[in-house]
């Protein structure tokens, strides 16, 4: 994990997740993703934000941050 000022950063390998699609709305891009071990476990939401003070997970580059679990 990467540490850039007030931000942690992991990629998705990292965290060992996987990219299942991104779309893009009205609430802005979302990313949706599951941890790669958990195959009929939770999914994840993601909103792109890579200026956010926490901890993100890099998609492409950009960092995401987490909304909620579904």
């Amino acid at each position: 994990m990467r540490t850039i000022g007030s931000q942690k950063r992991e990629t998705l390998a990292e965290a060992e997740y996987e990219l299942i699609g991104i779309f893009n709305g009205d609430a802005g891009t979302i990313a949706v993703v599951r941890p790669i071990h958990e195959k009929h476990g939770k999914t994840e939401l993601w909103v792109k934000n890579d200026d956010f003070a926490g901890y993100v997970m890099e998609i492409n580059g950009v960092g995401y941050a987490f909304i909620c679990s579904i």
